[in-house]
């Protein structure tokens, strides 16, 4: 009797701690996120100050923690899309990290890195471009792509990294042609990915910009602020998401590495 009153004692004290330590890791973490936004604010102020602009709550939609995606090709994947495509496929290897499929109905060719091109010979869908082209990516079984743009004969579905954040200039884009519909973007299959945590100082980064941007004589005009994913593909067959900071700029944008604070574009 008294070990069992004991031993539930024990993991009374053991629940209590653990609830402690929990309550303690989200207070400092909620420090932390509320120290991040308060350095951003004043790195802000630091810019209105030196003469450059930026739109009333710009960085409110800004995270302070991404992740870095390492994506490895899944060669199982792109045979189930070029087979959606294109029926029952044969596959060669080119060399070059380069592999197509090919049937009667067209040719898909993939490319280390995600990159692919498929062709469907003859094929039209100008008929309800839109809902011909959404079919097209549902049958290629690739999740969590929305629609970006549409013109009369082209469409580019998009997709969302964790959900959230764009993987920038990788769009699938499906166009008629007068050879058939021409289907082209990059296959990255994230669901699968490894990741690594990133927390961007972004007050650091703004100030650096603001210092770039005066060595060239100019004034930045921030309009607005979100995080976008660029791929690169690297020497061990995978593709690399990397998190940056796209800046806009009237017409013009600017990216900022957020694991590096490199500036890449301008």
């Amino acid at each position: 009797m008294e070990w069992k009153r004991a031993k539930n004692i024990i993991l009374c004290m053991l629940l209590f701690a653990n609830l402690f330590l929990a309550v303690n890791l989200g207070t400092l973490i909620s420090s932390r996120l509320t120290e991040q936004k308060d350095k951003t604010a004043l790195a802000i102020e630091n810019l209105l100050t030196r003469g450059h602009t930026v739109a009333s709550n710009a960085e409110k939609n800004l995270s302070y923690e991404l992740y870095t995606y390492n994506v490895k090709r899944d060669s199982q994947f792109e045979a189930a899309v070029a087979n959606a495509l294109l029926g029952q496929c044969k596959w060669e290897d080119k060399g070059g990290g380069i592999e197509e499929y090919s049937s009667s109905v067209g040719l898909c060719t993939f490319r280390s890195g995600g990159n692919f091109l498929c062709e469907i010979y003859g094929r039209n869908i100008e008929d309800d471009f839109e809902k011909n082209a959404r079919q097209l990516v549902k049958a290629m079984d690739i999740k969590k792509y929305s629609l970006s743009e549409i013109t009369a004969n082209s469409a580019i579905f998009v997709k969302n990294a964790a959900n959230k954040y764009e993987i920038e200039d990788y769009g699938i884009k499906i166009e008629q042609t007068t050879r058939g519909v021409q289907i082209s973007g990059r296959l990255l299959d994230i669901e699968n990915a490894s990741r690594s945590t990133v927390s961007p100082d972004y007050a650091k980064i703004l100030i650096k910009l603001a210092s770039s941007a005066e060595k060239e004589g100019i004034n930045l005009s921030i309009t607005k602020m979100d995080v976008v994913y660029i791929a690169e593909y690297n020497q061990g067959d995978e593709t690399v998401l990397t998190p940056y900071l796209r800046l806009a700029e009237g017409g013009k944008k600017r990216y900022v590495n957020l694991n590096t604070s490199e500036i890449i574009k301008n």
